[in-house]
């Protein structure tokens, strides 16, 4: 068979009869790796005797730092061969080697990033060695082997030395029917080239057939890269293109990776392409030291590494802290809730913008944005909760919430949220007299605050608690005698608002904001009248709802529209006040 019409040589005949012998040597125990001036020697005695058509070797040592490690290969015929070394570039401290080294393997040892577990199953990586083991082809396998071990730093891999296998494959020399094998001569620097190989053939009487041929593509140069772009610096969280160039190879198309040295681990990603134009954006989650390599890759394997180069992801110390959840009910706006939080910066200086976010039940109810806070300063910001008619939430503010477009103000350390739940009761009040309670108790219980949502449309609103209390809007505060509303008393609101339309009795709503009393809360009552409230959230026949006090009561009354009342000593339908609720 000839190449591109020159180099014409006997292909090489298969051979039958002969097996792989495998030679395993494992030492006493694991032995340490000291300098290559007295490295570790074991040996493999052949006695098999046949030309080798291939060789693999398992090696399995336990290493903090396996590139510091330089392992050889010799034949009994003195041919040797450097299995491992430091491949020169960054990866010296992944741990430990578990490898079956032969040529065919896909990875070579310079691919393997990634630390080596030394598990049950020996030899369980395959991989290419650093220089191939083909020097050993065609030699006699019959002799004493040798493979010797070595740390090039003298101790600094601190390396122990566990076993390792010795395995040859013969090369057959009787010639079964159409078996044969052509290889051709190495080809020197070829990028992508194509190379014709023609074959021919005749037999001992001398009978010539030719002209059977065909091409394959020869590449053993890798990609060139070039770096145009290095960015040394960036804030975290700002999307940055931080390394970009080209690559250039004589083959149809090339990957380019990143190989990321973060302050979490390191991390294998594709570059952006256009064309033989790559680029690496990242965000810098993480702030700290980075360290970067630009990795190229043709389509027959080839590769070439480029680096390294440092990033610093840059953040900001400051510290917001969320130190308070008010929530009071708003007023002029029906249904609205109106959310306070006090916002404190207990870390370094806090630029102007960050967004902080107000959640009720997980769902997005509004943000603000703070001022620029020095060390120890803090703020008040208030957000408007709208639409909201009774229930339990639970409110939750978060500061540095992402902005329309997604950014974020990059602090070293993500602020932590505060959460408080909150729950709504949402009264519908009629013209004139109403007797009603709640069974919150408003988290701000100020009568000013829970009465703003009827502000303008009562006269008054009065209770009793061993004695009489009012309170009116338009009279001076020092002459209310209510000043708060709680969930234990009811209160009696005299509203002077009509309803909007005619075919409703609503004239006004109380939207009452704070924290729910159980429905289980012990009322005192006090000898003689008693205005309470009614705690639970399901109505009840009077009987039902006061039986823990009968006997100890007379007359219980009401009002809906008018007067209600209850007797336990009447007949039930007699009684108007059928249900408390």
């Amino acid at each position: 068979a000839c190449t591109n019409g020159l180099n014409c040589r006997p292909a090489e005949l298969q051979t039958t009869g002969q097996h792989a012998v495998a030679h395993e040597h494992v030492p006493a125990g694991p032995a340490g790796v000291g300098g290559c001036a007295s490295p570790i020697v074991s040996t493999f005695a052949v006695t098999e005797s046949f030309a080798i058509a291939e060789v693999q070797v398992g090696f399995r040592v336990e290493a903090l730092h396996r590139d510091l490690l330089q392992v050889d290969l010799t034949s009994p015929d003195g041919r040797t061969v450097r299995l491992l070394d430091d491949d020169g570039r960054s990866g010296t401290d992944a741990r430990n080697y578990d490898v079956n080294l032969f040529d065919a393997a896909a990875l070579s040892v310079s691919d393997l990033l990634d630390n080596q577990a030394l598990g049950t199953a020996l030899y369980s990586q395959n991989a290419r060695p650093v220089e191939p083991l083909r020097a050993f082809a065609g030699a006699d396998s019959a002799g004493i082997w040798t493979l010797s071990l070595c740390d090039v730093s003298s101790g600094g891999a601190e390396a122990a030395y566990i076993r390792s296998r010795l395995a040859l494959t013969p090369r057959l020399s009787a010639a079964p029917d159409s078996a044969w094998l052509f290889r051709t001569a190495e080809v020197n620097q070829a990028d992508y080239v194509t190379q014709t190989v023609t074959i021919n053939g005749w037999d001992a009487a001398g009978n010539y057939a030719a002209g059977l041929s065909f091409d394959f593509i020869a590449d053993n140069v890798a990609p060139v890269i070039d770096v145009r772009i290095q960015v040394a610096q960036m804030t975290m969280g700002d999307p940055t293109v931080v390394l970009g160039g080209a690559v250039s190879d004589g083959g149809p198309s090339t990957t380019v990776e990143i190989e990321v040295h973060a302050p979490g681990g390191i991390t294998l990603v594709n570059a952006a392409r256009s064309g033989d134009t790559w680029w690496y954006e990242t965000a810098g989650a993480t702030p700290g030291l980075y360290t970067l390599w630009v990795i190229a890759t043709d389509l027959a394997g080839n590769r070439s590494a480029k680096g390294p180069y440092s990033l610093e992801v840059t953040c900001l110390p400051a510290a917001p802290t969320i130190a308070s959840i008010l929530a009071e009910p708003a007023g002029g706006v029906t249904g609205t809730v109106t959310i306070t939080t006090r916002l404190n910066n207990t870390g370094g200086e806090l630029p102007a913008g960050l967004l902080v976010g107000f959640f009720a039940n997980g769902v997005p109810v509004a943000t603000a944005a703070a001022p620029a806070l020095a060390v120890g300063q803090g703020v008040t910001l208030t957000v408007a909760w709208p639409d909201v008619y009774g229930g339990d939430f639970d409110l939750r503010v978060v500061p540095n919430v992402p902005s329309t477009s997604g950014s974020l103000l990059p602090l070293c350390a993500a602020p932590e949220s505060l959460n408080r739940t909150v729950s709504t009761q949402d009264l519908v009040l009629n013209s004139a007299w109403n007797l009603i309670s709640t069974n919150i108790n408003p988290q701000n219980p100020d009568i000013t605050v829970v009465q703003r949502p009827i502000s303008g449309t009562y006269a008054t609103i009065q209770s009793f608690d061993q004695g009489a209390l009012s309170y009116y809007p338009q009279v001076p505060a020092p002459l209310n005698t209510l000043r708060t509303i709680d969930a234990l008393h009811g209160y009696w609101i005299r509203v002077t608002a009509s309803p909007p339309v005619t075919t409703t009795l609503e004239a006004a709503r109380l939207l009452v904001v704070g924290e729910a009393v159980p429905d289980t809360t012990p009322l005192a009552l006090d000898a003689g009248w008693n205005l309470i409230s009614y705690l639970p959230r399901s109505s009840r026949t009077v009987s039902e709802a006061l039986t823990n006090i009968n006997g100890y009561y007379s007359a219980v009354m009401g009002f809906r529209g008018g007067a209600l009342s209850y007797y336990p000593d009447l007949p039930p339908e007699i009684n108007s006040l059928k249900s408390l609720e």
